[in-house]
């Protein structure tokens, strides 16, 4: 199961679409509940007809959201606030400043 394990609190918060652009490349956070309430998160690069790239883990350490998608081997950590992630996208021994904002 892919479910994030992740504080109600942060869930609620996380709940929805994110946007961002790494590069040139728009890039999209959706997080949405499924069937038994457990919350499943997905990356869509739309630029490139990505969509329903799994986040594998989701965690909270230090203040900041982690997430990571072990298919592609990327790791997103950043400062989780109401309307807007502000972190680094780390992928292939590069880190990349990447916010993304609430829809």
């Amino acid at each position: 199961s892919y479910a994030l394990n992740l504080p109600a609190d942060v869930i609620k918060t996380l709940s929805g679409k994110w946007n961002g652009r790494l590069g040139n490349t728009n890039l999209v956070f959706r997080f949405e509940k499924n069937e038994k309430g457990e919350l499943l998160g997905f990356l869509d690069a739309p630029d490139s007809n990505s969509k329903d790239i799994r986040i594998s883990e989701g965690s909270i350490s230090e203040g900041k959201l982690i997430l990571k998608i072990k298919v592609a081997n990327i790791e997103y950590k950043g400062k989780l606030t109401k309307d807007s992630l502000d972190g680094e996208w780390m992928q292939g021994g590069q880190n990349i400043p990447l916010t993304m904002k609430k829809q």
